[in-house]
């Protein structure tokens, strides 16, 4: 669903993209930010993450906000220190990249990931697949889901756990993947 905030009604099409249930993760970079809003939009034990508005002084709806078990995170690239930078721009995972962006290899060697989901625990969801299209190899034993976890905050998934359906089974893997109202939803070999 793309939703286009300046003419749509966002309240409205989020609530409908989610059953009503909200969103997980806010990215807030158009400031002045409406936490207002924002708050009414999110699923409980969401996270807001806030990229903009230096000099704003929100109102901060503080009931809203905790009655739903929020947080809110705050993130400037400018924070990072020289060396920081540097280590993130020699880490860029093999590709190129504009100046102020970095990206890390989170998780590599899972098979041909199809889809992803990320839950609200942070756990990463990825629905994998092999057959015909990669040339018959040999996919990672067990599952074709699997489970990722970056468990020490270093930006990498540290625990990997496979399950669902396997070659073993008869199985080439799925595409499509969801949470839905807590939840895992996939699809493997043309059924959910």
């Amino acid at each position: 669903m793309v939703i286009h905030y300046k003419t749509d009604d966002l309240a409205a099409r989020v609530k409908e993209a989610t059953g009503g249930a909200g969103i997980n993760v806010w990215y807030e970079t158009q400031p002045p930010t409406d936490l207002d809003k924002t708050i009414d939009l999110m699923a409980p034990r969401g996270r807001i993450v806030v990229m903009a508005g230096r000099a704003a002084r929100p109102v901060f709806p503080n009931g809203p906000f905790y009655v739903k078990g929020l947080s809110l995170h705050g993130f400037a690239m400018f924070n990072m220190t020289p060396a920081e930078q540097q280590v993130c721009a020699d880490d860029n995972g093999g590709i190129t990249l504009p100046a102020g962006f970095c990206a890390t290899v989170f998780a590599d060697n899972i098979g041909h990931a199809r889809h992803l989901v990320v839950a609200p625990n942070g756990v990463v969801y990825v629905n994998t697949w092999s057959g015909r299209y990669y040339g018959n190899d040999t996919p990672p034993a067990g599952g074709f889901l699997v489970g990722l976890q970056d468990s020490k905050g270093e930006g990498r998934a540290d625990v990997q756990i496979r399950f669902g359906d396997s070659v073993q089974t008869g199985s080439a893997g799925g595409t499509g993947i969801a949470l839905h109202r807590g939840a895992l939803f996939a699809e493997v070999d043309d059924r959910i």
